[in-house]
């Protein structure tokens, strides 16, 4: 009685964790094929740690692996990073727009504009981390050692970024042991158009700020400094997915 009790103790522990948006520790979250995916905590966010990699919407249709020629704004597309089946277990897959608002298992979401606008306050205010906007103004003497504390380095994973732009202290390919203070683990697996997997991170958000036919999605790449968002590329582009948890 008193195991059955403890059970049932933990599971309203765990969901009541879990309607904060918080992590368990050690949690992990499966798609509708199964796949398992770790999870880290970042401020009041639980983020997965890994890109999507599944084949199946979140209610079980198929979704249609296609090549870099085919293009929709309405069929859900997914690529293989690189145009390579053997990235998909580092870098996941690639998804466009359709096929992107469709993947997050239950309880969780496509991270909207204001999840990101929340994820970097936390990184600014609370982790004392810098984006480029502070390097524009030329007073790096406000934060000696500022290579380290760069908010691309914390967010990006710790190998894997090839462009050439080692000797640019900060950046997310210099000094890439340094990078990955916060657990997010980016991944370069790039897009589908500029086939630029190693030089750039891209997430898609879930809103647009003009026309549906151009997203916005988050973006980290090897030879800047921050983390940001854009809507340059259109919705039929190719780009990796992180899932947040709901919070309620």
């Amino acid at each position: 009685m008193k195991k059955v009790a403890g059970i049932l103790f933990f599971l309203f522990v765990v969901a009541t964790v879990a309607a904060q948006g918080v992590c368990v520790k050690n949690e992990t979250v499966s798609d509708s094929e199964g796949n398992v995916y770790e999870t880290v905590q970042i401020g009041r966010q639980c983020w997965m740690k890994e890109n999507m990699r599944t084949l199946r919407a979140a209610d079980g249709q198929p979704l249609t692996l296609a090549d870099f020629d085919s293009v929709s704004y309405d069929i859900p597309y997914a690529y293989y990073p690189g145009n390579d089946e053997s990235n998909v277990s580092h870098d996941g897959l690639l998804y466009n727009w359709a096929a992107a608002r469709t993947v997050c298992p239950s309880g969780w979401h496509l991270p909207s504009s204001s999840d990101f606008f929340a994820l970097t306050t936390y990184l600014k205010e609370e982790m004392h981390l810098i984006d480029e906007i502070y390097l524009y103004k030329d007073d790096l003497e406000r934060f000696p050692g500022y290579e380290n504390f760069t908010m691309g380095k914390a967010l990006a994973d710790t190998a894997g970024w090839t462009d050439s732009c080692y000797d640019k202290e900060g950046t997310v390919g210099n000094n890439q042991q340094a990078n990955n203070r916060m657990g997010f683990s980016a991944r370069p697996a790039g897009t589908k158009s500029w086939n630029d997997r190693g030089s750039g991170a891209y997430f898609w958000l879930s809103d647009y700020y003009v026309t549906p036919k151009h997203p916005r999605y988050m973006q980290l790449q090897a030879c800047r400094l921050g983390v940001y968002t854009d809507d340059f590329l259109s919705a039929t582009e190719g780009m990796s997915v992180r899932c947040i948890r709901e919070t309620k």
